[in-house]
């Protein structure tokens, strides 16, 4: 069994369907209710929705990561 309050997923949904998508994360919200997300992806618009926080990165012009506000 799966006991942890923080998971983590780079990238692992990428090659999912925009439904398959909208299915992990309805099926997530329905079992593990007390678990915080992070999902870390290049899919903006399809994830967005389902999120109230979002962080994005960009590279700057010097090619370090930093946050995009």
């Amino acid at each position: 069994a799966l006991s942890t309050n923080l998971l983590i997923l780079d990238e692992t949904l990428e090659n999912l369907s925009s439904q398959g998508v909208a299915d992990f994360i309805e099926m997530f919200k329905v079992n593990f209710q007390n678990i915080s997300l992070f999902v870390i992806s290049q899919r903006k618009n399809e994830f967005e929705e389902f999120f109230e926080n979002q962080i994005h990165l960009i590279l700057d012009s010097e090619g370090f990561t930093k946050i995009y506000e």
